[in-house]
């Protein structure tokens, strides 16, 4: 059965994989995830729990992989973080899934921000350089290229007064309908435009299919998503390489 919370995961977890990855198994059913380019991420599935020989395969293959990123779900006992530990990793920063059921009245509107539909090449050079100023790192631009036109995605440039101010992606998969690459480029912040931003992806959540609109928050961005009727499901930490180490 799919609950809430594996909905949440499964539609960011599918998101990954239309970005290109490939599956190591581990033995047994475990299988971790591999990106083959940004977003860098190694995962494994949602409801797996490893055993100490797969822990130790796992340690053997993410070992000096200084580029990955490794999501621990709420949950996992302490073989994995343990494990990661062994490999060199650490605790690096923290994500919080929340949902807001798809249904619930929507208070306030985008006003003159404009989500415009990323489909041009010229657009998709345009998200992705909006993307890596407002994220702070590169994006593999052959990842988005190859995301236009997938079912159930939408990928949009947000343009505020004629100008680019930001970026969003919305994926229905998973039973759910996942918020995605909400990003203000840092010349537009402190104005407001993340919070337009939303409005005009709510808005447009009016014709899925599914119950859940589903997202993935920093602890900072937090407050943000409570005030437009988020609710926290769980918090998660992401492991990585130290820089320096």
């Amino acid at each position: 059965m799919r609950t809430p919370k594996r909905a949440n995961i499964e539609n960011l977890t599918n998101l990954w994989q239309r970005m290109g990855a490939v599956r190591q198994h581990l033995g047994g059913d475990a299988r971790l995830h591999i990106s083959a380019a940004w977003p860098h991420r190694r995962w494994l599935d949602w409801d797996v729990r490893l055993t100490e020989p797969q822990v130790d395969a796992l340690c053997s293959t993410l070992q000096h992989d200084r580029s990955a990123v490794v999501p621990v779900w709420s949950g996992e006992d302490d073989l994995l973080p343990r494990g990661l530990r062994r490999a060199g990793f650490e605790p690096t920063f923290t994500q919080i899934a929340m949902r807001r059921p798809r249904r619930l009245p929507l208070q306030g509107g985008p006003g003159d921000l404009v989500l415009v539909d990323v489909t041009a090449e010229s657009l998709v050079k345009t998200w992705t350089r909006t993307a890596s100023v407002s994220f702070g790192y590169a994006i593999d631009m052959s990842v988005v290229q190859g995301l236009v036109g997938t079912p159930g995605l939408d990928m949009f440039v947000a343009m505020h007064r004629g100008e680019t101010v930001g970026t969003a992606l919305l994926f229905e998969d998973a039973g759910a309908l996942g918020v995605h690459m909400v990003g203000v480029h840092p010349l537009h912040r402190r104005r407001g435009l993340g919070r337009k931003i939303m409005f005009g992806l709510l808005r447009r959540a009016r014709d899925a299919r599914v119950d859940d609109v589903v997202l993935h928050s920093s602890e900072m961005g937090e407050p943000l998503y409570n005030s437009m009727d988020f609710e926290r499901q769980f918090p998660y930490s992401n492991f990585s390489i130290p820089l320096g180490r």
